[in-house]
């Protein structure tokens, strides 16, 4: 089983994370791969969390529709894949806007 996650990590997740990440990413902003929450936050008025949030939920939507009645509009593996990378991304999104220390989760140990 752990073969079969980490493939599809390291291989389809890490895909998209680095397909998108460059989709996201702007000239204007530097290449930041989270301008995309930040640009849309500031736009709304809101945290780039709240936005990362309202995103995130489409997927969560999409994934309890297929165990709901099996149709998520997209295969699930699919969202299962973009739920991982927003995952991801939420969690830049916490270290750059320091509300996490990546020190701190270096050091966790809770392995």
């Amino acid at each position: 089983m752990y073969e079969l996650v980490r493939g599809f990590v390291n291989g389809p997740v890490f895909g998209t994370l680095a397909r998108k990440g460059r989709a996201y990413s702007k000239e204007a902003s530097g290449g930041d791969a989270l301008s995309v929450f930040k640009e849309g936050a500031s736009a709304l008025g809101i945290s780039p969390l709240v936005y990362w949030a309202a995103l995130f939920n489409k997927h969560h939507s999409a994934l309890l529709s297929y165990v709901r009645g099996g149709y998520a509009g997209a295969p699930p593996f699919r969202v299962i894949k973009d739920m991982v990378c927003y995952l991801l991304l939420f969690y830049a999104l916490l270290v750059d806007l320091k509300m996490v220390n990546e020190e701190d989760v270096k050091e966790d140990g809770d392995a």
